[in-house]
């Protein structure tokens, strides 16, 4: 079994500015290529 991922600084950047358009949570993750639970954490 993998641990959990973290976003690194670049992508938790990416993430703020994706949730702030209004992107699902779902969306987000696939953009920036981690698991949905990674990004609701």
């Amino acid at each position: 079994m993998k641990g959990y991922t973290q976003l690194n600084h670049e992508q938790r950047y990416q993430r703020h500015l994706l949730m702030k358009a209004d992107h699902t949570q779902t969306e987000v993750a696939e953009l920036i290529g981690v698991d949905k639970s990674t990004i609701s954490r």
